[in-house]
């Protein structure tokens, strides 16, 4: 019988009425909320994970300064023990002229 009806409404063009949703129907309200919830969960994930993206971009960043700084602080001792080294060198030759 449906698609008889179905037939008729195409051959005339007109458009069967969409199915009213009650605005009380717990169902319908149930399957909102749950949508709301899923998408929201969406968006915390994708908040979630642009976090982590920057922490791990500020966490390279960081180790990168700490490298350098490091390279020189080594710079500077090497710099500064060969410096010690030739005082000691000098003071030695002078007391031995």
């Amino acid at each position: 019988m449906t698609d008889m009806l179905n037939a008729s409404n195409m051959s005339t063009g007109v458009i069967p009425p969409h199915p009213v949703q009650k605005i009380n129907d717990p169902y319908q309200m149930e399957a909102t909320l749950l949508q709301r919830r899923i998408e929201q969960h969406h968006i915390d994930k994708a908040r979630q994970q642009e976090r982590v993206q920057e922490r791990i971009v500020l966490d390279k960043l960081m180790l990168q300064a700490y490298y350098e700084r490091l390279d020189r602080l080594a710079t500077y001792n090497a710099q500064a023990q060969l410096e010690s080294a030739q005082a000691e060198q000098g003071r030695l030759l002078d007391i031995e002229v």
